[in-house]
């Protein structure tokens, strides 16, 4: 996977984790802007992957 992909991964589950431990100083702003300026890069990493993996 290259450099690009887990980094993207990496803010992923740094969001992820934010989200679900620290709810309550969320800025609903910010992860909104998130989901909808990432989602399409977020899906081509998925997809990519499941291709590369046969898991189709």
């Amino acid at each position: 996977m290259p450099n690009d992909d887990l980094s993207i991964l990496s803010s992923v589950r740094g969001m992820r984790n934010r989200l679900a431990h620290d709810y309550s100083h969320v800025n609903r702003a910010i992860v909104w802007e998130t989901i909808s300026d990432g989602i399409e890069e977020l899906d081509r990493i998925a997809k990519d992957y499941i291709e590369k993996r046969g898991l189709e």
